[in-house]
């Protein structure tokens, strides 16, 4: 899937054994996440967390696809 935020940020990063959640970036309202694993196929070795309320929509991979089937001026 791929996550688009609408409000509020997702922090991407990893657990450590000894510091716990280590940030590696922050996406914030307006941005999206999971276009790279969804297109290649490769699962993702991150973790996800939101520090505060936020709203995200998602597309399903084959969804994804079959729209830009359907639309092939969208990648243009």
């Amino acid at each position: 899937e791929i996550y688009f935020i609408m409000s509020g940020s997702v922090s991407i990063g990893f657990n450590h054994p000894k510091e716990g959640f280590v940030k590696a970036k922050k996406f914030n309202k307006n941005s999206y996440i999971g276009a790279y694993n969804m297109l290649s196929g490769v699962k993702t070795q991150f973790k996800y967390e939101s520090q505060e309320k936020t709203v995200c929509y998602s597309l399903e991979k084959n969804f994804f696809f079959d729209v830009m089937e359907k639309y092939p001026g969208i990648l243009a």
